[in-house]
């Protein structure tokens, strides 16, 4: 029998955890570990994981020393994995209790890499938002890259998905020095794409995305998140300049793309002098791995209807040249 690996970051997470895990232990697919990995919590994060894993024994805590952030503790949770499949649940998400068993019959079905399924989003109460995604049932077995890159998938994210391990050999060799919690999706999706033959979309709403005034997304100040976007940017031409000019094109386009969400209005551009350093080391690295990159980037903020956009397309030339 097929098994499956669930990987779940979680940093401080004592809120939602439980009803994340009740949703993950009911699974009517029961060939299963729960690989949950503790990020350096500082609350009853890893109390609550023992508690599970003392009475179902396929939920595993894995307690890190600190907190090295959301990239590395879901490589350490891939790494130690052993099911011949691989998904991600954030920590304060939730699933059908059906979505494992859907999803794994699709890919296996289809003879696919990937399978994508649909998503609502709820609040911290529990209750459904506006916010869904849905698509049709469908295989696409060629540019998948480039269709990821185009938001053929939905947005970048890791959850939502279920991977053929194989996949995800890129990321478990992919180490850095500085800390990456933002845009880290995006980099391990390039190489699960890159790789992939054939990807299942699935009609089905399995995923349950919350939104909420505690997540890191929503603490993000605009600036910030685009200096962390801008350094994953950069990162990821680096880690995938050796796979050709068609690849580091889908990368752009999926940033560019990126780059122009409302998390990333930078109202005031002044607030960027204090990521100068962070600014200018990632634009050294698109310029060596990708110089046309840069004017992609800067025209990507050119649009005559916005100040904003106008006057980060003028200070990244700024701080460039």
């Amino acid at each position: 029998m097929q098994r499956v690996s669930i990987i779940v970051p979680a940093f401080n997470a004592a809120k939602y955890l439980g009803d994340c895990l009740d949703s993950l232990v009911r699974q009517t697919f029961q060939a299963i570990e729960i690989i949950v990995i503790d990020d350096g919590s500082t609350d009853n994060t890893a109390s609550i994981v023992k508690g599970y894993a003392d009475t179902d024994d396929r939920v595993r805590l894995i307690d890190l020393a600190r907190n090295y952030g959301i990239w590395e503790a879901r490589r350490r949770g891939v790494e130690l994995s052993s099911c011949e499949y691989v998904c991600f649940v954030d920590s304060d998400d939730c699933v059908s209790v059906g979505m494992i068993d859907a999803m794994l019959k699709r890919i296996i079905a289809n003879e696919s890499d990937i399978a994508v399924c649909g998503h609502r989003v709820i609040d911290g109460n529990n209750t459904l938002q506006k916010g869904i995604k849905k698509f049709g049932d469908q295989v696409d077995s060629s540019g998948t890259l480039k269709k990821f890159a185009e938001r053929g998938y939905g947005s970048g994210v890791l959850w939502g998905k279920i991977y053929r391990k194989g996949t995800l050999a890129k990321y478990k060799k992919m180490k850095f020095e500085e800390r990456l919690d933002f845009g880290e999706d995006y980099l391990v999706n390039f190489g699960a794409f890159l790789e992939a033959k054939s990807v299942s979309l699935m009609s089905d709403v399995l995923y349950y995305h919350r939104k909420h005034p505690d997540s890191i997304t929503a603490k993000k100040d605009p600036h910030i998140s685009f200096c962390r976007q801008l350094n994953a940017f950069a990162r990821g031409l680096q880690l995938y300049s050796p796979y050709g000019e068609d690849v580091l094109c889908c990368i752009e386009e999926s940033f560019v793309r990126q780059f122009r969400f409302k998390a990333y209005n930078v109202k005031d551009r002044s607030k960027l002098a204090n990521n100068r350093e962070e600014i200018s080391r990632s634009l050294t690295i698109i310029a060596r791995y990708r110089p046309e990159s840069i004017y992609g980037l800067i025209h990507c903020f050119d649009d005559p209807s916005s100040a904003r956009r106008f006057s980060l397309s003028r200070y990244i030339k700024n701080i460039f040249v």
